[in-house]
């Protein structure tokens, strides 16, 4: 029915909102500038450390939250930090 179809789209729309400001949220409280620190500093070396930094990462980015991708991308270019852009290339040699 039209209801249902519409209380779906509503349930959705709320859902995405919701992690949206759970995004930002973890992002604001530093943990967006965290795992760009974790991930520079562990050298391209997969660990199981890497592994959960690199999901919580994409979580906080899921949705191409762009409050989360500016604060990331602000760090990037105020720190110049090519260590990064070096350990996400050696990890990406070691899938």
């Amino acid at each position: 029915s039209v209801e249902k179809f519409r209380f779906c789209i509503y349930a959705q729309e709320l859902e995405k909102q919701q992690l949206l400001h759970e995004q930002s949220r973890l992002a604001d409280r530093g943990v967006a500038v965290m795992v760009l620190m974790y991930l520079s500093a562990c050298n391209g070396e997969p660990n199981v450390m890497v592994e959960k930094t690199l999901a919580l990462g994409i979580h906080i980015l899921n949705g191409g939250n762009s409050d989360v991708q500016n604060i990331m991308l602000n760090y990037l270019q105020e720190k110049k930090d090519v260590r990064f852009f070096s350990s996400i290339s050696g990890l990406m040699n070691r899938c």
